[in-house]
């Protein structure tokens, strides 16, 4: 099946995934995430407060359950929980239908946490847009565009108490959700959140990142053992090709030093002298014949 991932947070975890996923402290600093985009990041979505104000309202949560008879203060203790996601469908065309019904199926995933657990807190919603890249599909190794991804941040607060031992005890509890969760997506986009496999979930955003950025190296790795077999068959041939200019270039430096021998032989002064002789007579009978014609031409007028 696909489903959303249910993440325990200590102590200050929470407020540093606030502080990671909130729109404004988002645009300030650098991130160790390459696919953030802060010229994108004003499409993101916090539907309820601030990141001082989330803050607050945590540790004011904290502070009020910390002063309950029998209350979980220990050091340990998990003291909320990241619920996450990508969203059912790519991003829509119309950018206002997009919104809206997303906007629903975060509320109704709310709605179904309420229902089940009516005394949760919950600290914020966040919707990312702007984390939206081309990636390798893990499975299939084609590139394809993510998918904007769902960040809910909630107290797990059970029978008056901070206790995430009750929150979704057990495999039972988390079939139920996701079935409720199946049927809302449906009513919303037309199809379930889950993929009707029982292989483990893949729509977790750091679980969908690991694979992705895997598949994006052994991508790599391909092209490059390709480049590498490509570079060495290139090199082969231009190999080949110098040895042929070598024995070309050979056989014209033996051909010379051979004319060159020929021409320092007697053989070779006496054919040059005979070729001069040649070539002076062959000029002396053109200049008899160049005479005669003007002589010719010169008895004609007179």
């Amino acid at each position: 099946m696909s489903a959303l991932n249910f993440k325990k947070l200590k102590q200050n975890e929470p407020k540093h995934l606030i502080r990671h996923c909130d729109k404004n402290m988002r645009l300030q600093g650098t991130h160790s995430n390459i696919h953030i985009n802060k010229e994108l990041t004003y499409k993101n979505a916090q539907l309820r407060r601030s990141y001082e104000d989330t803050c607050k309202l945590l540790d004011d949560t904290l502070e009020r359950l910390d002063s309950r008879p029998g209350a979980n203060r220990r050091v340990d203790r998990v003291v909320a929980y990241a619920i996450e996601g990508v969203l059912p469908m790519p991003i829509d065309d119309d950018e206002i239908l997009d919104r809206k019904r997303t906007y629903k199926w975060v509320k109704g995933i709310v709605e179904i946490l309420k229902e089940e657990y009516p005394e949760i807190e919950v600290l914020q919603e966040y919707i990312h847009y702007d984390e939206v890249h081309e990636y390798v599909n893990a499975e299939t190794k084609e590139r394809v565009m993510s998918r904007p991804h769902v960040h809910l941040f909630v107290v797990p607060i059970v029978e008056g108490k901070l206790n995430s031992k009750k929150f979704f005890p057990s495999k039972k509890s988390f079939y139920e959700f996701n079935k409720k969760l199946d049927d809302l997506t449906m009513s919303i986009y037309g199809k379930p959140y889950g993929d009707g496999t029982k292989k483990k979930s893949l729509s977790t955003v750091e679980r969908l990142k690991i694979e992705s950025e895997k598949a994006e190296l052994e991508q790599r790795k391909k092209m490059a053992e390709e480049m590498e077999s490509d570079l060495i068959s290139r090199e082969t041939a231009l190999r080949q090709q110098e040895r042929i200019f070598e024995e070309q270039e050979q056989k014209f430096r033996e051909k010379e030093s051979k004319l060159a021998a020929f021409m320092e032989s007697d053989i070779g002064r006496r054919a040059i002298q005979e070729y001069k002789n040649v070539m002076r007579n062959g000029k002396r009978s053109e200049m008899l014949v160049g005479q005669r014609e003007r002589n010719k031409m010169d008895f004609s007028v007179i």
